[in-house]
């Protein structure tokens, strides 16, 4: 069972379960006799008579358990070369593998065919001029080679097959086994340990604190990914372990020693290659690393001064925080992007015609389908150096007004005062008027406006005290500067008045003109005074001039209306 209770206790069992089923079928094949037919073709060379040379000569070869034994030269009768060979290696096959065949003599006599070969009373195989040719030997070195070589094969292979050499073989195997499984269970051991230490591991660390101050470490959301890294990693090294422990299990047996011979084979070939590969691509890859190194130092040399810049420690003319944040950004990725472009030709198939066609299929996709987004990241490059608005600011983009929550390089993100939150793409920002209230608020304080209108009748100066009376009577509205009153219109039945206030709290401006418009209304009706906010007409008992009454004559009186008759 592993450490870690997330990992399923039957995935340990599993390579077991295969192992075991391995040894059943293997520990059944020496028995039988079923495997003894060759699962894999060899051609090594042959020894000749003369010298023991190692040569490749022409023929069908003969072949046993995968190893060949000799060659013919060609048919006899009915029967093709490869015909004859087939037979011939089921017929050694058969004597070598029976356990219970009793001990054949071998024997050679000559015939008008050829000098022939029995096993017993039995004619095993005529051999000919043409076979003897194959084999690069007259006919009596030929005969007396292949002779010698049939009675080693069968005698080697029924005292491999002996229960006592049984029983080593699977012995040999089931320490195989027993080292492959001990190999599984530390890894799996590593591995629950490993899951155990992520499952501590603190919110907070002191330890690489640019990591562990993210969002990402503090919410514990890495531990996922770290633990679907962990369990790969497990299973690959399960799988290696399999492949690489399987050929050692093979060999033990006789009959399938030629199977793990062709995979030891391939493994060597395998690592042969990687390792002619790796050795080649050292200068490459000597290459890619001080590219690497090089556009890492940059980039660490980039953040480290722009930081500064941001904290205060260095001023730069023009740049504040947020373009040294984004400033620091863009560069990083400039460098990062240069040193993709210098580093790809080094890379491992860069030169072949598949990886080229897949960068021309990628790069058409970013063509064809990042154009808007393109436009966006350019777009908020621009509003950053621009400075229309930074992180905080109260703004007015279009018909949206609220706090500056996000600025990204593709979007943009408002709160608005009804605590809505609106994503605006960066190019729709850059090409609308933005008015921001922050900016101003911060210094003198921002310029606050409302417009009514009032009857010619009233005079202006007492429009302006009750208009200045109900400013000052406003929260967050600045004694100082004081409120003023501009007198913008002279409509046809009324006369505009355009009431400006400051203040510095902008992230208030809806609560503001609601109670200053309250304050307008309440000073206005104590005053007796109508607001003719929308205009209105109305009929009049009599002609009243509509100036104020102070500057009517003392003797003023009305003119009635004047009623004619007709007729």
């Amino acid at each position: 069972m592993l450490p870690n209770s997330e990992t399923p206790a039957f995935s340990f069992w599993k390579p077991i379960l295969a192992l075991g089923i391995i040894v059943l079928v293997l520990s059944a094949g020496p028995i039988s006799g079923g495997w003894a037919a060759p699962l894999a073709q060899e051609s090594p060379p042959v020894p000749t008579a003369e010298a023991g040379s190692v040569e490749t000569l022409p023929g069908v070869p003969v072949t046993v358990g995968g190893k060949t034994l000799f060659y013919l030269g060609g048919g006899e009768g009915d029967m093709s070369a490869a015909e004859r060979s087939a037979s011939i290696s089921a017929q050694i096959t058969d004597l070598a593998t029976n356990p219970f065949g009793p001990a054949y003599e071998i024997t050679v006599a000559t015939s008008e065919d050829g000098t022939s070969i029995f096993v017993g009373d039995q004619l095993f195989l005529t051999i000919t001029e043409a076979d003897a040719d194959a084999n690069g030997m007259n006919s009596e070195q030929a005969v007396e080679s292949i002779a010698a070589v049939i009675g080693q094969t069968i005698a080697e292979t029924r005292d491999q097959r002996t229960l006592g050499e049984w029983l080593g073989a699977l012995a040999g195997a089931l320490l195989a086994i027993g080292a492959v499984l001990l190999a599984i269970w530390v890894i799996n051991w590593v591995y629950g340990h490993a899951v155990e230490w992520v499952d501590e591991r603190p919110a907070t660390s002191t330890r690489f604190r640019s990591l562990t101050s993210t969002n990402l470490y503090r919410s514990g959301r890495w531990k996922r990914p770290a633990k679907a890294g962990l369990n790969l990693i497990r299973w690959g090294l399960i799988v290696a372990v399999l492949i690489f422990g399987s050929p050692f299990i093979l060999r033990a047996f006789p009959a399938t020693e030629a199977v793990a011979r062709n995979m030891l084979d391939a493994i060597r070939a395998t690592l042969a290659r990687f390792w002619t590969w790796l050795v080649g691509y050292t200068d490459e890859f000597a290459t890619i690393v001080l590219i690497t190194l090089g556009a890492y130092l940059l980039v660490r040399v980039v953040r480290w001064f722009f930081g500064e810049v941001a904290r205060g420690g260095i001023r730069v003319k023009g740049i504040d925080a947020t373009r040294a944040r984004y400033t620091s950004a863009l560069l990083s990725a400039l460098i990062v992007a240069g040193a993709v472009v210098m580093a790809f030709p080094y890379l491992p198939g860069a030169t072949s015609p598949a990886f080229h066609a897949m960068v021309i299929f990628v790069g058409a996709l970013i063509t064809f389908a990042s154009t808007g987004v393109i436009a966006n990241i350019f777009s908020g490059i621009l509003l950053v150096y621009t400075g229309g608005f930074k992180l905080n600011d109260i703004v007015q983009i279009g018909q949206l007004q609220g706090t500056v929550t996000a600025q990204g390089m593709v979007t943009t993100e408002l709160r608005t005062f009804r605590n809505e939150t609106v994503t605006i793409p960066n190019s729709v920002v850059a090409n609308s008027h933005v008015t921001n209230y922050s900016r101003q608020a911060g210094g003198d304080g921002l310029i606050m406006h409302t417009t009514i209108t009032i009857g010619y009748d009233v005079p202006w100066k007492q429009v302006h005290d009750l208009l200045v009376d109900a400013a000052l009577a406003t929260e967050d509205v600045l004694d100082t500067p004081q409120p003023f009153v501009l007198q913008t219109t002279l409509n046809n039945f009324n006369v505009s008045y355009d009431l400006n206030v400051l203040t510095k709290h902008p992230e208030r401006l809806l609560l503001i003109y609601s109670h200053l418009h309250q304050n307008i209304q309440d000073a206005f009706n104590e005053a007796g005074i109508e607001i003719l906010s929308p205009a209105y007409t109305a009929l009049r008992d009599g002609n009243m001039i509509a100036i104020p009454e102070a500057d009517r004559p003392k003797d003023y009186e009305p003119p009635g209306f004047r009623i004619r008759r007709q007729g």
